[in-house]
């Protein structure tokens, strides 16, 4: 089977490590940008709703993920930070 895979940042170590478990199982996997695999699920099927989770709320992140078929975009919070 051909899978897509996408990540960044702190993903990146994760999404390498799913991508050797997947090919060892004999599966191709496609390396895509972070939004680049939106927009070609986008491609192949408009119907489908994207959303990305994040912990990067900056607006230009926000437009690159809509421009790529993203439909909704949600910023997480950071777990062991802690508020007043």
């Amino acid at each position: 089977m051909r899978l897509g895979i996408a990540g960044y940042h702190r993903g990146f170590e994760l999404k390498e490590k799913i991508a050797a478990e997947l090919k060892a199982l004999g599966h191709e996997v496609v390396d895509f940008g972070a939004y680049e695999l939106a927009q070609k699920i986008k491609d192949d099927f408009p119907r489908i709703r994207i959303a990305v989770v994040t912990g990067h709320d900056l607006p230009e992140y926000r437009r690159a993920a809509s421009q790529q078929g993203v439909d909704r975009f949600f910023c997480k919070g950071f777990v062991g930070l802690e508020r007043d």
